[in-house]
């Protein structure tokens, strides 16, 4: 059985989108000013990181996403926290169906509304 995400990590991907300027699609843009920005499935996993292994992880994991921008990486991490594929790819479908202007709205109330554990 894979591992729930808990309400912390969720909110904590919440503050960030919502934080963070517009909400690309999956699974992140870079600024010119070299700033990442994360999809909700990407936001969910560098929260994860850096609650359950430290900033140093989530670090890790932001900078090979900004170098390589492959949905992969992210599903790499959800893998790494014992999280659901699934749950992955259904954030990062949702996120991706939503307009450029309503994406960080529409994504905050998604994630707010997201089974979670503990």
């Amino acid at each position: 059985m894979k591992k729930m995400i808990s309400q912390d990590i969720m909110q904590l991907a919440i503050d960030r989108i919502n934080g963070q300027g517009p909400t690309p699609v999956s699974p992140c843009s870079v600024t010119r000013q070299g700033t990442i920005r994360l999809c909700a499935a990407a936001a969910v996993a560098s929260a994860g990181l850096r609650s359950t292994l430290g900033c140093q992880a989530s670090d890790q994991f932001e900078a090979e996403l900004a170098a390589r921008k492959d949905r992969e990486v992210v599903r790499q991490a959800y893998r790494r926290l014992g999280w659901d594929l699934q749950d992955c790819d259904a954030k990062m479908i949702y996120n991706d169906a939503q307009t450029g202007n309503q994406r960080r709205a529409n994504v905050i109330r998604f994630l707010a509304t997201w089974p979670v554990g503990g």
